[in-house]
């Protein structure tokens, strides 16, 4: 796993320059012109005067909308970079990205309205039949009316905006075609985002641990069904654990800590068992000097698509979603738990027999060392004369 370090430092920036542009494109590819019944404004602003209605989905990009009192709009709106203004009736959702929502006195919102890194005002008397979102990166999530009166849900009427149901997710009557659209648009993004920034930190990942990350990756290929055991178990038992030692006081930091433990573990364990899955993907492509690097952007980039991309479509994608971080999440939960973070190697190895002293040499040559011809000489000759016999007794 060894890289030139000049290369590195090129693939890196070669990565987050891709995630930049990926995130710019959509916006400028959407550049079309509108669907009939539809509104699609680009730099500038829109006002939908007293009285007037509009029949289909409004989308500013860049710029303000207006909705005034006595005037209605049979779709949704959204204000993407820039704020909504809305005095009147919205047939659908409305939505704010970057900017705030200021809903007056006469505002009737037969759907959500959400406001995306913005906050929404809400007159007293405004009526929202839908959920009340805000995000907001000072005040964080909210869902719901947070005001004088506390937190507040307004319910749908009966027989309004086509019955009780059509404010579900997986129903939406009104929906028309720009809704669809911005639906995916959105959705689209976000997976491409999510896919952006975790390729990239698989990257840095293989730079600076590639050990940890191997010892993680073994760890799943070898034991993958015990890797999903031990993170279900784990995140079973992560609810229970936080209580009990949030009942101890001495134990609270911990207990604090622990979520933030599990989300650690998923986000390395997400990085490796992606870096197996492409290396896997690759190794059958017959691809030929595949380097770490690239195995871990494939194999991240295709498990995160497949973990985020389901979610455009209503219900089903998001059960799609659900079942491939339940199954890998999982799995790689349990990678890391069972490997203690990438530190030790699961199972573990052996450690090496010692390997016994040779037998020690002889002290005598085996063989002599004496030329053949000397020892031939040295031999004792015969006599030439033979001893006399005996004499006889």
């Amino acid at each position: 796993m060894r890289t030139n370090s000049h290369q590195k430092h090129i693939i890196i920036a070669i990565v987050l320059l891709l995630a930049t542009a990926l995130l710019l494109t959509p916006a400028i590819s959407h550049a079309q012109g509108p669907t009939p019944g539809d509104k699609i404004i680009f730099g500038s602003s829109f006002t939908l005067a007293s009285g007037e209605s509009l029949a289909g989905d409004l989308v500013v990009f860049g710029g303000n909308v207006t909705v005034q009192q006595d005037a209605t709009v049979n779709g949704d709106v959204a204000a993407i970079g820039g704020a909504a203004t809305i005095d009147g009736v919205i047939n659908g959702d409305i939505v704010a990205m970057g900017g705030i929502i200021q809903l007056g006195s006469h505002a009737i919102i037969n759907g959500d309205a959400t406001a995306i890194g913005g906050v929404i005002h809400r007159d007293p008397n405004a009526q929202v039949h839908g959920n009340i979102v805000e995000t907001n990166g000072d005040k964080g999530s909210t869902i719901g009316q947070i005001g004088p009166d506390g937190f507040q849900l307004t319910p749908i009427a009966p027989g309004e905006f086509e019955g009780q149901f059509n404010n579900l997710p997986f129903h939406r009557a009104e929906r028309g075609p720009l809704s669809w659209a911005l639906h995916f648009l959105l959705g689209g993004m976000s997976a491409v985002a999510w896919t952006a920034i975790l390729a990239a930190l698989s990257v840095l990942l293989i730079l600076l641990a590639p050990r940890p990350t191997e010892r993680v990756a073994n760890a799943i290929r070898h034991n993958i069904l015990l890797s999903f055991g031990v993170g279900f178990g784990a995140v079973l038992l992560t609810v229970p654990l936080i209580i009990l030692m949030a009942i101890t006081i001495c134990l609270i930091p911990v207990a604090i800590a622990i979520p933030f433990i599990l989300l650690g573990s998923l986000l390395f364990g997400w990085l490796a068992l992606g870096w197996l899955l492409g290396k896997e993907i690759l190794k059958a492509a017959n691809t030929q000097n595949a380097t770490p690097i690239w195995e871990a952007i494939v194999g991240v980039a295709i498990l995160t698509l497949l973990w985020r991309l389901p979610t455009i479509m209503p219900f089903i994608g998001g059960v799609a979603s659900f079942l491939v971080m339940f199954v890998a999440g999982n799995i790689a939960i349990g990678g890391v738990l069972l490997t203690r973070f990438g530190f030790r190697d699961f199972p573990a190895q052996p450690a090496a027999a010692p390997t016994p002293p040779p037998p020690p040499e002889s002290v005598l040559p085996a063989e002599s060392s004496i030329p053949a011809e000397i020892e031939a000489e040295a031999e004792p000759q015969q006599p030439i004369i033979p001893p006399p016999p005996p004499p006889a007794e």
